[in-house]
């Protein structure tokens, strides 16, 4: 099994705590794909359709314009922070990825709390 799948399927939907202390849902993992600007495009001229009201659409259009894509086709976690509302999207390898905590432990970024 390739490093990114394993990566893919230790992210589980649910609550994770970052390093930092926040807490975040992910709710989804998907794959990047250079189709996805083709999507944004869509979005903003009306034509493609998505679950939520104009607010969920325009959040989804702002998040996605402003990202790089590219043709890697690696896993990605999508999350939502707590604190803020932002949606955000970091790539499943760095979500995962053991990093030092504020008590000295090695750990994953972002360690789970409650997954589904």
């Amino acid at each position: 099994m390739s490093d990114e799948k394993k990566v893919e399927l230790e992210v589980r939907l649910g609550l994770y705590r970052h390093k930092g202390g926040g807490r975040y849902t992910v709710i989804a993992v998907a794959q990047d794909s250079t189709n996805d600007w083709d999507y944004v495009k869509r979005l903003r001229a009306g034509t493609e359709s998505m679950p939520g009201d104009a607010h969920d659409r325009a959040r989804v259009i702002d998040l996605l314009s402003g990202v790089k894509f590219t043709s890697t086709q690696e896993p990605v976690v999508i999350y939502v922070s707590h604190k803020t509302g932002n949606l955000c999207v970091r790539r499943a390898a760095e979500f995962c990825e053991v990093v030092p905590w504020p008590d000295g432990t090695k750990r994953p970024r972002f360690t789970p709390e409650v997954t589904l």
